[in-house]
């Protein structure tokens, strides 16, 4: 214990460790409630109820990467370069925050605009008109999420204020789900609630923003959105490419199974995701911005960084995977009977997270932060073939094995992600 805290102490990563168990323990707070109230929902909706919500929210999550359009990588990478991790920023360091600050937030309400036209043609598909009101409902979550600014908040090195800002939102949110909702014909209620988070987090987040004076808009400038959407451009491909099996798994199965099945694959996809991401997403805010900067100034340094976060990730991930595996039945018994026959669904769901922990960091810290222009083809390449992989297996699985077959073609595209860019790191000699 000795040896831990003086390498604590004498670590050159202080503020980013103190950052992520900061993170890391705001995220937690900030899943407390969703896990109480997924479960709650699951429950007291019924399969075929959560179902509508599980299809709702897939839609929205495909819709939210349109809006977001990548610009929490680029955007995050730009700002923390010309940054360069300082609290107190020169004139010039101000100009340019505000400069890539105004092209985003200008480029998102075109990119809402669109989102929005998006699911106007979706509601009007004959075999979804039964998730037509849920997904209206839930498009509230895609407003609310344009105006986070998570990639300022990264950029800057302030994450901790995202976290805080998003705990405060689902607390004052969320818990009014268990006093409105009551039953399956209260799922729209569940569904606006959920939606109403994001809101909340992103009116409070503009107070943040602009009371700190962390930004400030200008004036529209079109070749300056132009050139910040050219710069987002590839790897918004590669997370839309993602989307494939993630939201648009569900959205598939919906086209084959009753919406109890849609609900079954979605408790597991949901609670396969909650744990992995409660420890990574936080790990990649506060690291992606620092392995960036340490790129431009010290590659070994920041390989050295990039190799640790590559084994704390994937031993956390393979104990969850273990612990999913062999919890299945208790964690069926939890839900209700509505969830009977899902034990084999979620033990399949339990060799996903290995592969998702590896390719998060391989994807953001190596081929993103360190690799430069080749490197972000790299990582593009990696999600593409693993669409392709995606579309042909749930092609062939899901009409066949439903939920099951979903499950089977999400193992296999995860796994593909992150072989791939493990080739591409070795054959860019990234890893030491």
């Amino acid at each position: 214990m000795k040896k831990l805290w003086s390498k604590y102490k004498q670590s050159g990563f202080r503020k980013e460790i103190d950052d992520t168990i900061w993170v890391i323990g705001l995220q937690g707070l900030n899943y407390v409630i969703p896990i109480l109230v997924i479960p709650y929902l699951m429950v007291t909706l019924g399969a075929e109820k959560f179902g509508y919500y599980g299809f709702a929210l897939a839609v929205c999550q495909w819709l939210m990467l349109i809006v977001d359009f990548g610009f929490n990588l680029s955007a995050t990478k730009r700002i923390a370069v010309a940054t360069a991790g300082k609290d107190q920023l020169t004139r010039a360091q101000e100009t340019t925050v505000n400069i890539i600050f105004s092209n985003v937030f200008y480029a998102k309400i075109g990119l809402l605009l669109l989102s929005f036209i998006v699911l106007t043609v979706l509601a009007f598909v004959p075999q979804f008109e039964i998730y037509r009101k849920a997904m209206l409902l839930m498009f509230t979550m895609v407003v609310g999420n344009a105006f986070l600014f998570v990639f300022l908040f990264q950029g800057l090195g302030k994450i901790k204020w995202m976290s805080i800002i998003n705990g405060i939102a689902r607390l004052s949110v969320l818990p009014l789900t268990f006093l409105l909702v009551k039953g399956p014909n209260d799922y729209e209620v569940a569904i606006l609630l959920q939606g109403m988070v994001s809101v909340v987090a992103a009116v409070i987040s503009g107070v943040v923003v602009f009371k700190k004076k962390w930004a400030r808009l200008l004036s529209v400038d079109m070749d300056g959105i132009k050139t910040e959407m050219k710069e987002s451009w590839p790897l918004f491909v590669s997370i839309a490419a993602t989307s494939v099996y993630t939201s648009l798994f569900v959205v598939y199965l919906g086209l084959f199974a009753e919406s109890d099945e849609v609900g079954r694959y979605s408790a597991g996809d949901k609670l396969m995701r909650a744990a992995i991401f409660v420890a990574m997403t936080p790990a990649l805010q506060v690291f992606y911005p620092k392995v960036s900067q340490l790129a431009k100034t010290n590659m070994n340094a920041a390989r050295r960084l990039a190799r640790g976060m590559l084994i704390v990730m994937a031993a956390y991930t393979a104990l969850w995977g273990v612990a999913l595996f062999f919890g299945s039945e208790w964690i069926l018994s939890l839900l209700g009977k509505d969830y009977v026959g899902g034990k084999i669904l979620f033990r399949i769901f339990s060799f996903v997270p290995i592969w998702i922990g590896v390719s998060g960091i391989l994807g953001q810290c190596y081929l993103l932060a360190m690799g430069g222009v080749e490197g972000k083809k790299r990582f593009e390449r990696s999600y593409l073939i693993a669409a392709m992989v995606a579309i042909i297996s749930t092609f062939v699985l899901t009409p066949w094995m439903h939920g099951e077959g979903s499950a089977m073609a999400m193992v296999l595209t995860e796994m593909s992600v992150a072989v791939t860019m493990w080739i591409g790191i070795r054959r860019m000699k990234l890893f030491s």
